[in-house]
């Protein structure tokens, strides 16, 4: 089983932590308590059915649940009932849009729009994982996605402000008869999205617009 110990103030979803999740067997990541994760990362060890456990003095706890944990000398283990959720502060955005198969169809439009209302700011860079490697360009997303095709391909994407960053992530995958382009994306500060929603009904065939809040400890905003 996979154990993976960061020390860092931040954790996100790099390379190390994605291969860790495909290796096989249930992933368990261990940090100090004052750690937070980026919003891939956690979706990522909630998707493959890991662990964060969080580490405070000599105890030890569930760190999306609160719950308490324990070493059985081969892994951790739940030790006690789960206590009530309590919200994160990290507002998340789910928009999915449905394509048409066409030539002159680009993807990243959507996520545009959702960080812009969302934060006043735009898109800065995307990347197949964290930290991003490529400046925004809606042309270079398209064409990876592209080249990868039938493939799903998920990318992560960062932007916003000094004061209200947004990350999340970018899902692209092939349906009949056109592409289906998920945005993901969380912020700290909630804002009003009804003309949001409103205006993605009227230029897009939406197919999801969902807003929430995480249970579980703070995630990197």
């Amino acid at each position: 089983m996979p154990l993976i110990v960061q020390d860092r103030p931040v954790v996100g979803l790099s390379t190390r932590l994605i291969d860790a999740a495909r290796s096989g067997g249930r992933l368990q990541l261990l940090t100090p308590a004052g750690t937070r994760l980026t919003l891939p990362a956690a979706d990522l060890l909630r998707c493959a059915d890991a662990d964060w456990v969080v580490r405070s003095g000599e105890e030890h706890f569930d760190g999306h649940t609160g719950r308490r944990m324990r070493w059985d000398g081969a892994e951790f283990v739940p030790d006690g009932p789960v206590p009530p959720p309590a919200a994160t502060g990290l507002f998340v955005l789910d928009v999915a849009v449905r394509h048409p198969a066409a030539e002159a169809t680009g993807l990243g439009g959507v996520l545009e729009e959702c960080v812009a209302a969302l934060t006043g700011g735009e898109v800065a860079g995307w990347g197949a994982a964290e930290p991003v490697t490529q400046r925004w360009s809606r042309t270079g997303l398209t064409g990876f996605c592209r080249e990868r095709a039938p493939r799903p391909t998920k990318v992560v994407v960062v932007g916003g402000t000094e004061v209200n960053r947004a990350q999340g992530a970018l899902t692209a995958v092939r349906v009949t008869g056109g592409v289906l382009e998920h945005v993901r994306v969380g912020v700290v500060s909630p804002v009003d999205i009804e003309p949001l929603f409103t205006g993605l009904g009227d230029r897009y065939d939406l197919r999801l617009a969902l807003a929430t809040r995480l249970p579980g400890r703070a995630l990197a905003g």
